[in-house]
């Protein structure tokens, strides 16, 4: 498979959790502002609105993960805006954390790994028995679709 790379953002606020991908095909977004969720694909040609439960398994599961980063870094952020890099096998999210710092959030089938410098941080599932398997499949999906696959 290609190495495919986009734009990935994520905010959380009080209560706020948003999620958006972009690659060269389209926009991927997920959100909750108040208990009201909507995930969508966006392109060119078509909007469809997306209702299957994994797209707001994904956006929970990163909640925690941002959660760790903030604590990690100590930002004043609450967005983060970074590129993302898929090969199949790995997904890796760099957002930004302050002003020319950045955090490397990686994705396998087996594990969420955080890096900041020397420390890093692995995760295994999230609270919920959400598994990096999981959310790696989803991203798979959503990013196929955003690169103009047929997933």
């Amino acid at each position: 498979m290609a190495i495919l790379t986009g734009l990935m953002s994520f905010t959380k606020g009080h209560g706020i959790r948003a999620l958006s991908i972009t690659g060269p095909k389209g926009l991927f977004v997920s959100q909750v502002i108040n208990g009201v969720m909507l995930t969508a694909v966006i392109n060119e040609h078509d909007y469809v609105r997306l209702d299957d439960e994994r797209f707001g398994k994904l956006l929970f599961a990163f909640s925690p993960i941002i959660s760790k980063v903030i604590k990690m870094t100590d930002t004043n952020y609450y967005t983060f805006l970074g590129r993302y890099v898929y090969s199949g096998e790995r997904f890796t999210y760099e957002p930004y954390v302050d002003i020319m710092k950045t955090i490397t959030i990686s994705i396998t089938k087996r594990s969420v790994r955080i890096i900041y410098g020397e420390n890093k941080v692995n995760l295994k599932r999230t609270k919920k028995g959400y598994t990096p398997r999981e959310m790696l499949d989803t991203l798979g999906y959503i990013i196929e679709k955003l690169h103009g696959g047929n997933a």
